[in-house]
This record gives structure tokens, C-alpha cells and sequence, in this order.
């Protein structure tokens, strides 16, 4: 199907089905725009993959099922609350905006890239999704809560703005950009790495797995209410602030000499061994090393808590300045 100039095609709770390719006219972007009420809409053949044009602005009115069963490429794609939408082909590309105002399933490994993606209902499917927004991306509803993602990545330009409150995968999560939580959020998955900053909100975060946060002393984490870690963490910023408590479940590692890291929090709690890799930990509240005598803390350049400190661990040690504890008390 060749799109000659901007159209609409309507049925009254029919199915339409589009059976081929739809490109643009030559040299032209023009847009499509369906309305199928109740009916589904199905393109089986990809869209706007003829030479160097794209199809112009897509707007899918369905509370059916829309299926993208090939790839995408257009100026922008909207689609209306109500039904579903099955990504079947593997990538949708925009110019502009991709927004889905109903649940996706994603049918086989999938890259989403435009300026703002706005994925509004709940996002599930056994597969890899790659998001790559320039601008902002925006996850509305759980992903993951029905079926579980293989893995999630975002790209490192824009911001992910997480509003769902619950996103597992089986395996990897990679937020290559700034993060800011809309609600209290649980990330599941094997690990879960942050390479910009996590921006609270005055929201909790729980990662079941393990973590990773920051590639640079600047990716900080801020404004959480608490933070709770189930596996590893490996903190490679300077700074994670919390209104209340911060827990570490397995082994923490800081991010080497040339970053010295501050953890803020009412009470640090941290049940694994701390390897300081060189690093200065400061924490500003309360303290708690350890839930066993092999939970040590070794390899830090200094140690300094503000608060109260119990120490469950059978050796802490720094390499420069003596440890300083406010108040100490010792198992």
C-alpha cells in the first residue's frame, strides 16, 4: 500500500487488515491515521522501510488489537488507550514521538527509538527491550508484571522517568541515563545498573539483584526515602542520600581511590563485607557493619560515621586516617 497524501481509514468495529508493506508516497512523509473501533488492526507487511522515506505521523485507534508485525519507521506513532498492542517486528523508529496509550506485549526482542517514548499501559513479554528516547521515557504501568522481560536498556540520552513502581526482568537492567522515580519502585532483576543519576523523589527503591550505581563519582543517587539492596552492590558514585534507612543485604564495593563516597541515611545497614577498593566511606546517621564476624570491612582509605555505629564484623581496617565513630558500639 502506498500512501499518496494524509489519510484516514475507518471502520465501524471491523478489523483492518493491511496485508503488505505500507510506505509513502515518493519523496513524501504523508500520515495515516485508522480507526477501527473495537476491531483489530494488523500491519504485516513494514512500514515506511521504501528507500530514504518514512511515513509520516501514525495514529491507531483500536480497543482491539493492534499487531506491528515488521518493523516501524515513521515520523511519529500514537496509539489509543483501551486495547493492546503486540511488537512483533523487532524495532519502531521515529523522528518524532512513539506514545502506546494501551498494554504492550512485545513479541519477540525489540528496540523503541525517537524523541519521547511514552509507554502508558503495562509492558510484558519474554524478550529484550531496548528504549532509546532522546528526550524523555516515560514508564507509566508495570513492566514486566505479567511476564517478565529478558532485559531493559535505555540509552544514555534523556531521561527515564519511572512511574509504574514495579520493573522485572530475568536478567540485566541498564539505565544509561538520568532516572527519576515517580512512586516507590521495585527493580527486579539479576542487575540492575544505574550510569546517571537516580533522582528520588521522595520515593523508596528496592532492587531485587544485585546493583550497580553510577559509572562516575557524579551519578548520584538522591532524594530516596529508603534504598534497599537484596544482592551485591557496587557503588561507583559519590554520594546516596535517603530520608531513612539504607540496607545492604550482600557485599558492597566502593568505587576505588579516586572517588570517596557519603552514604546518608537515619541508619546504614550493610550484612555483607564492605571491599573499599581504596575508597574514604563517610555516613552521615547511624551505622550498622555487618550481621556476622566474616562480614568484614577492608581496603578503605578512611572511615568516619556520624551516628551511632554497631559493629557485628571481627575487622575493620583503613589505610590512612583512624577510623572515627561518634558513638561506638561493638558485638
Amino acid at each position: 500500500m502506498t500512501v499518496g497524501t494524509g489519510t484516514t481509514l475507518t471502520a465501524a468495529d471491523d478489523p483492518i487488515l493491511f496485508s503488505s508493506t505500507v510506505n509513502s508516497k515518493a519523496l513524501e512523509d504523508n500520515d495515516l491515521t485508522v480507526n477501527a473501533g473495537s476491531g483489530a488492526v494488523t500491519f504485516v507487511g513494514a512500514i515506511g522501510t521504501v528507500g530514504d522515506v518514512e511515513l509520516g505521523a501514525i495514529i491507531v485507534n483500536s480497543t482491539g488489537v493492534t499487531q506491528l508485525l515488521s518493523t516501524v519507521r515513521a515520523d511519529s506513532l500514537v496509539t489509543n488507550a483501551g486495547g493492546t498492542v503486540e511488537i512483533d517486528g523487532g524495532e519502531v523508529t521515529t523522528s518524532g514521538v512513539q506514545t502506546y496509550g494501551e498494554n504492550v506485549t512485545l513479541g519477540a526482542d525489540t528496540t523503541l527509538s525517537g524523541t519521547d517514548l511514552t509507554l502508558s499501559g503495562t509492558v510484558d513479554g519474554g524478550h529484550a527491550l531496548a528504549l532509546n528516547g532522546s528526550d524523555a521515557t516515560t514508564l507509566s504501568s508495570a513492566v514486566g508484571g505479567n511476564t517478565a522481560l529478558t532485559s531493559l536498556t535505555t540509552d544514555a540520552a534523556g531521561t527515564t522517568v519511572i512511574d509504574g513502581g514495579t520493573v522485572t526482568t530475568t536478567a540485566e537492567q541498564t539505565y544509561g541515563d538520568d532516572v527519576t522515580l515517580g512512586i516507590n519502585t521495585t527493580l527486579t532483576g539479576a542487575t540492575v545498573t544505574t550510569n546517571g543519576k537516580v533522582i528520588g523523589g521522595t520515593n523508596s527503591l528496592d532492587v531485587a539483584g544485585n546493583a550497580v550505581f553510577g559509572d562516575a563519582a557524579a551519578d548520584t543517587v538522591t532524594g530516596l526515602s529508603t534504598l534497599a539492596v537484596s544482592g551485591t552492590t557496587a557503588i561507583n558514585t559519590s554520594n546516596i542520600t535517603s530520608s531513612s534507612t539504607q540496607v545492604y543485604e550482600g557485599d558492597v564495593t566502593l568505587a576505588g581511590p579516586s572517588t570517596d563516597v557519603t552514604l546518608t541515611a537515619t541508619t546504614v545497614t550493610t550484612n555483607g563485607k564492605i571491599d573499599g577498593n581504596g575508597s574514604g566511606l563517610g555516613v552521615t546517621g547511624n551505622a550498622v557493619f555487618g550481621n556476622d564476624t566474616t562480614d568484614t570491612l577492608t581496603g578503605l582509605w578512611s572511615l568516619a560515621v556520624s551516628g551511632t555505629t554497631a559493629i557485628n564484623s571481627s575487622n575493620v581496617t583503613s589505610t590512612s586516617t583512624p577510623v572515627s565513630y561518634t558513638h561506638l558500639r561493638a558485638h
